[in-house]
């Protein structure tokens, strides 16, 4: 027994000595070498053994030793990571345990600092596609995730924001949708997320204003005040109601079951109609924006999601951006000159109609609400979105973006409803498969159907109407709609007008010494009209100009029509004609070879 206890600590001390030098030199090299060491082994749980254990010495020797004889006490993260992958390597191989990598990782993180540790972190990032594979998928997946928990109960929501969203998006990039574990599948509220405000006696708003303005007698008052007294007559009062009945709806969006009770439903209509008189009473200006609200914005109790808005791109981001409020009752004032607020409590209005108005699986049944609420509810639906669009700056725009981010959100809804179905299809078996190696023709799907019930879709009004016009391409190409070629009768209708005396058109103005025109009138001639082949009673020669040629056409033209013996297109005649380029007249040749020339006039 002792013997094997030496032996195995022989072995132990040669792994580590080997990845000492692996961590330094080349990882390549180290990975050789403990293959030569572990080949001598006959039992292979006995070399697993060694080796995970090898890696755990030179560890702490990399993290406790390193940093207490150190004079910089920095840990080195390169051979931290150079550890993992030559770990990584003898876990894939064989050589050591499967969840080798995932115990280094662990440790190193329990540790470490956490200025070190999210240095770590980006190594683990960059390894994500070898955490994916299938070797380490089902073992990393607890070790990963008991790890990032583990960083984030170590980290601070306000002042390490940056490395705790690095943590979470990592987890839903190495997490499918699917996931069961990162989805509230039994639609819980997170109740644990209270606002902290002041809570006293409702005293009645009217009486202390009233009580309020009465400073001096009644006949001291001033015009200059009395005019402000009407103006503001019919604005809500920014008190103590106000504020407890503002941040009261606060316990209504943070737990929407609330709101089935007959008295959380009547505090919470109550408490909205007050909200929204006060939003119609105060406008906002298109430039109004308050550098106080800035200061303002260092602590909160009550958490509540930044909104981005991609619209504002004439203000400083860096003078609107916080993500928490303060709920002092001395800043409601401010908070409500604020579009940034503003949009914040109403797109929290929309989240909840939206919710009470959906269908959710795990809803108990007493939770309903009954028509009338429902009447109530899409009223209050649009006038939070005409706020929106009331609210500067690009309120029309940003009400827009909200609308289609609700709508996708409603997808989602149905897909948890469904049970969270995986988004990956399986593939085809080798049973499905056809034994002939033909593959079968797919049928048409709906979307893409040539049935006259059947419209393709393309996303876009004047795409689907020219998509639909024809079955196919073929049959578009021969409709009568496309033909655009004129015939001779009307291309030259205007030119015959012209070459009557009684029009008295000069020269210069006809269309026959027009140099487009001409072009195009050989064009047509020449596929359907033989006028533009000379015939043996022709005058025209090879030095017959373009003008005279198309002027003697006209000419003859015109008696056929006065005889009324219409020109007869003989497709045989024409194309044996066409062969001999002989007979053409050399002025007729330069023009239709030099089409690339006149092409604009087309």
């Amino acid at each position: 027994m002792k013997g094997g206890i030496t032996t195995f600590e022989e072995l132990r001390n040669k792994l580590v000595i080997c990845l000492r030098n692996g961590c330094k030199d080349s990882e390549e090299t180290a990975i050789t070498k403990v293959q030569q060491i572990l080949s001598d082994r006959d039992k292979v749980s006995e070399g697993r053994s060694a080796i995970d254990q090898a890696c755990r010495d030179l560890l702490k020797e990399l993290i406790v030793e390193k940093q207490q004889c150190s004079q910089d006490r920095q840990v080195k993260i390169d051979d931290l990571t150079s550890l993992i992958k030559i770990s990584t390597t003898c876990a894939k191989s064989g050589l050591a345990s499967i969840s080798l990598p995932f115990i280094l990782l662990v440790d190193i993180f329990d540790c470490l600092t956490l200025p070190v540790c999210q240095r770590m972190f980006a190594f683990v990032e960059q390894q994500i596609l070898t955490w994916k594979e299938t070797t380490f998928d089902a073992m990393g997946k607890v070790y990963i995730l008991r790890m990032c928990n583990d960083l984030l109960r170590r980290l601070s929501r306000s002042q390490d924001t940056v490395f705790c969203g690095q943590i979470r998006l990592f987890l839903s990039r190495y997490f499918p949708l699917d996931e069961r574990s990162g989805l509230n599948v039994m639609s819980h509220f997170n109740v644990d997320n209270v606002t902290s405000y002041v809570k006293r006696e409702i005293v009645d708003s009217q009486a202390l204003s009233s009580e309020g303005m009465m400073d001096m007698e009644d006949g001291e008052i001033s015009e200059a005040e009395d005019d402000e007294k009407k103006t503001d007559k019919n604005k809500t009062p920014i008190d103590y109601n106000l504020y407890y009945r503002f941040w009261s709806l606060q316990d209504f969006f943070s737990n929407p079951n609330l709101c089935y009770s007959n008295s959380g439903w009547n505090a919470l209509t109550t408490s909205s109609r007050l909200i929204f008189d006060v939003f119609k009473s105060y406008k906002l200006e298109a430039i109004t924006h308050h550098k106080d609200t800035k200061k303002s914005a260092t602590s909160s109790n009550l958490e509540l999601m930044e909104l981005s808005d991609p619209c504002v791109n004439e203000l400083d981001i860096s003078d609107r951006y916080f993500a928490k409020f303060l709920t002092n009752e001395k800043l409601l004032d401010l908070q409500l000159n604020d579009s940034k607020f503003r949009r914040t409590i109403l797109v929290q209005f929309l989240i909840l109609f939206q919710y009470l108005t959906s269908s959710v699986k795990f809803r108990s049944t007493s939770c309903t609400i009954s028509e009338r609420q429902q009447q109530w509810i899409e009223r209050s639906t649009k006038l939070v979105y005409q706020l929106l669009e009331e609210t500067p700056p690009h309120g029309k725009e940003f009400a827009k973006s909200v609308r289609e981010i609700l709508a996708r959100e409603e997808h989602w809804s149905k897909w948890k409803n469904n049970g969270c179905p995986s988004f990956v299809r399986p593939g085809l078996s080798d049973d499905d498969s056809d034994p002939s190696g033909i593959r079968k023709k797919r049928k048409i799907s709906r979307y893409y159907s040539t049935s006259a019930s059947n419209k393709i879709e393309l996303g876009n009004q004047n795409l689907t109407r020219l998509w639909n016009l024809s079955v196919d391409n073929m049959s578009a190409c021969k409709m009568s709609s496309e033909k655009f070629t004129p015939t001779v009768e009307e291309f030259f209708e205007e030119a015959l007008e012209q070459c009557d005396p009684e029009a008295q058109v000069e020269e210069e103005y006809k269309l026959v010494n027009n140099v487009v025109y001409r072009w195009r009138a050989f064009r047509v001639l020449a596929v359907q009209s033989p006028l533009i082949f000379p015939t043996s009673s022709s005058t025209a020669s090879s030095t017959t100009s373009k003008a005279d040629f198309l002027a003697h056409a006209l000419t003859e033209m015109a008696k056929q029509s006065k005889d009324k013996k219409p020109v007869e297109s003989d497709s045989v005649e024409v194309e044996s004609i066409i062969t001999d380029d002989s007979a053409m007249p050399l002025a007729i040749k330069e023009d239709l070879e030099d089409e690339d020339k006149l092409t604009d006039g087309d």
